[in-house]
């Protein structure tokens, strides 16, 4: 039997506090100087390489405006708790529900950031050859700097629905064999952290 495809996993589950610390503002939602906002930008890029591909948020007030961004692309929805205060619901448990959201034989996931709008699509079409080539944990690098996202085949199913607390996949990436994959691409490094971040121009 043919086995599913790879998986896309779009993290925007985050509170981004210091973005906005009232959270009033999701810094996912904003425009960056295109017109399209930050969230449009990361899920362009997952899904122009993975059409199969959920996007994961939490259960605060932006999630139906994120969802309502990704969805019209082709994105499944995934919605989990996340509680800054308890480190069980921290980034983990996105990675974890995601996960379970996706067919039993699939063929790996490449987990990206929704805050991180600045990758190319051609490092994810990368990434995405390297599993299918057979590598089991695919990590881009630019200029000696490790980034996201990050590859993983269906051998660390088992891992990553171990995980806990608000680290991630850190601790697979710490404890595996790598394969190191080195683009052209600086926008693996840089994220939507603070107001200025929005109005950094693409480069790499």
């Amino acid at each position: 039997m043919k086995r599913s495809p790879l998986f896309g996993v779009l993290l925007a589950a985050g509170l981004g506090r210091r973005f906005d610390a009232s959270g009033t503002e999701s810094k996912l939602l904003q425009n960056l100087p295109d017109g399209r906002s930050v969230i449009q930008h990361s899920a362009y890029a997952l899904i122009s390489a993975l059409p199969n591909a959920l996007v994961v948020v939490n259960q605060h007030q932006h999630s139906a405006a994120l969802l309502a961004q990704c969805l019209p692309l082709g994105f499944d929805g995934v919605t989990c708790a996340h509680d800054q205060h308890h480190p069980e619901f921290g980034m983990a448990n996105s990675i974890v529900q995601a996960i379970q959201a996706t067919p039993e034989d699939c063929t790996g996931w490449i987990i990206a950031l929704a805050d991180m709008p600045y990758v190319q699509p051609s490092t994810i079409h990368a990434i995405r050859d390297a599993l299918q080539a057979g590598a089991e944990l695919v990590v881009p690098s630019y200029r000696g700097q490790r980034g996201n996202p990050v590859g993983f085949s269906a051998r660390y199913r088992a891992d990553l629905l171990a995980l806990r607390g608000d680290q991630g996949a850190r601790q697979l990436l710490r404890d595996h064999p790598l394969q190191i994959l080195d683009v052209a691409d600086a926008g693996i490094l840089r994220d939507i952290d603070l107001r200025e971040d929005l109005l950094s121009k693409r480069s790499g």
